[in-house]
């Protein structure tokens, strides 16, 4: 049987005769299945075509997604690349790895590597601040300006060795003497270094901010060393014992202008207690070979004694003698060498580990042959 006929009226041709004309049965099973079939397509298509057209009015009404990232293709914007490398201040130049190169404002980064270079690929045009810095290097930034006719950038850099404290000693004396009495003194001692040499280092301040106190450091002989004497009457109240409580810092200027703070320090110890010598004393009359004694001195934490001699030379003491004795249980030395006839004082000190000094007063005696 040819289906077909059943579905649609037939027309005489030529395969009309393949085909025997019959009548359209509309309540035929066939018939119902293929309504049924035709309802579903036409739904189906229906929402195709909704769905369509919302995509293409969607498409229209939405804005496109602003292009923010500089490396989007589709930024419209000309792609430019940054390049360079970085020296030291000094000849001879010297490259520089390990320098961090901020680009700012894209926030973007790039390190120099063991030839000081460094790059910055497909850039947008636009002006541009670029930053170098690095660990105990000055910090330097120059501005970039790149445009699409203006495609490659080039920028050098120089850097400025920081200068920094190598090694300090800040120690406290406490000296008792009979005239003008006692005093406490603080001594700061300084070596510092600097990778440019260290001629590049211009001067040293010490600065203590909780009291105001700034002072600059004398050099000395060594173009690295500098070191700085405080009494008690430059503090307030004339209490040395502030530099316990209150942080110092070591401000250091090199000869490019670079100022670094190094710090914080603080004075670690001031010995108040004085020791006490016994003999000779008050003039006493002794050998040539004087014996010392004195008392004991009791702290809880090591320390060394020192006794130093001196000679009076027309009313001027000389130091002739002294003598540090690690054992803090002594309590007596006599000296090795024979003193000459004449006036003489001597004088007991005690040095802590971290070179905070307390000396006694003045005990003279008389050498006589």
């Amino acid at each position: 049987m040819c289906w077909f006929n059943r579905l649609l009226p037939i027309r005489e041709n030529s395969w009309q005769k393949a085909c025997p004309k019959t009548e359209i049965d509309l309540q035929s099973p066939n018939i119902l299945l293929f309504f049924q079939m035709l309802n579903l397509l036409k739904i189906r298509c229906s929402i195709g075509v909704a769905l369509t057209l919302c995509a293409m009015i969607l498409q229209a009404c939405v804005p496109d997604a602003p292009r923010l990232n500089p490396f989007d293709p589709g930024s419209g914007s000309e792609a430019t690349a940054i390049s360079g490398r970085v020296f030291t201040y000094y000849e001879p130049r010297q490259p520089l790895a390990g320098v961090l190169l901020r680009l700012q404002p894209l926030n973007i980064a790039a390190v120099t590597d063991a030839a000081g270079n460094f790059s910055f690929a497909n850039v947008p045009a636009g002006d541009y601040q670029l930053i170098a810095s690095g660990e105990n290097w000055s910090a330097d930034t120059t501005t970039v300006s790149v445009s699409a006719q203006n495609l490659q950038q080039e920028r050098t850099f120089f850097l400025n060795a920081l200068p920094r404290v190598s090694r300090y000693r800040f120690f406290s004396e406490h000296i008792d003497r009979i005239f003008p009495g006692e005093q406490y003194i603080a001594r700061l001692s300084v070596i510092a270094e600097d990778p440019d040499g260290p001629g590049d280092i211009r001067e040293l301040h010490l600065e203590i901010p909780g009291l105001s106190f700034a002072r600059q450091l004398a050099p000395t002989a060594r173009v690295d060393s500098f070191t700085l004497t405080i009494e008690d009457i430059e503090l307030p109240e004339n209490n040395l014992f502030l530099l316990t409580e209150y942080e110092c810092n070591i401000i250091l200027f090199d000869d490019p202008g670079a100022q670094v703070s190094d710090g914080p320090f603080r004075l670690s110890r001031i010995i108040e207690q004085k020791p006490l010598p016994l003999s000779p004393a008050r003039f006493d009359t002794t050998d040539a070979r004087p014996q010392f004694q004195w008392q004991r001195f009791l702290v809880p934490y090591q320390f060394s004694y020192q006794v130093d001699i001196y000679n009076l030379i027309a009313g001027i003491p000389v130091l002739v003698g002294q003598q540090t004795l690690a054992d803090p249980f002594t309590s007596q030395w006599q000296s090795v060498d024979s003193l000459a006839d004449g006036q003489y004082y001597w004088t007991l000190g005690v040095r802590d580990l971290l070179g905070n000094f307390s000396r006694s007063e003045e005990q003279y005696f008389l050498i006589r042959q």
